[in-house]
């Protein structure tokens, strides 16, 4: 099972690498090339829409995740044999890409990720901020809270000596009375 799972995973791997290699001669002379390589591409994987080599790269390594994943668990939570899994795991790959899905899914998951990674950046930029504002209002009485805090958590669960957790819990105190 491993060993044919390693074997169709590095023919994929070399189908990869292989068909751009391919199809690179005919892929920069227009957008597609018009040969019979970028006809087959167009027909069985839905490729009309890709304009650049990147493009074409990125389509090919997300189908062959779709392809791997879907027949990897074909194979390990169905009945069908090992062999029958990958035959309908890249059939599912194809349909996925023929039928649109593959470039629909890859922009949606590329615009999500992009959005999330515009907001993380945003919200980096707003805290950042407030650190500032918080630092020049000389927010003190939040250090020593947590000070306290830390030391509190420390001593409950056993870090500190009962102790030196009396002793810290003294010296707070005597922070806070000054």
């Amino acid at each position: 099972m491993k060993k044919r799972a390693g074997l169709i995973a590095l023919i994929l791997i070399i189908g990869l690498f292989a068909v751009p290699l391919v199809s690179a001669a005919g892929f920069f002379n227009t957008a597609w090339g018009g040969g019979w390589a970028s006809d087959f591409l167009d027909i069985v994987f839905g490729t009309h829409n890709i304009a650049t080599f990147q493009q074409f790269l990125i389509f090919l390594a997300i189908f062959a995740i779709i392809f791997v994943a879907s027949s990897d668990i074909l194979s390990t939570f169905t009945t069908f044999s090992p062999l029958t899994s990958w035959v309908i795991g890249f059939a599912l790959a194809i349909i996925v890409a023929a039928s649109g899905g593959l470039a629909t899914a890859t922009i949606a998951i590329f615009g999500l990720v992009a959005a999330f990674g515009a907001l993380a950046i945003a919200a980096i930029i707003v805290s950042g901020f407030f650190v500032a504002f918080a630092v020049h209002w000389g927010i003190s009485g939040l250090g020593e809270w947590i000070q306290k805090r830390n030391i509190m958590m420390k001593a409950g669960k056993g870090e500190a000596l009962t102790v030196a957790g009396v002793k810290a819990m003294k010296d707070i105190g005597k922070e806070i009375v000054k």
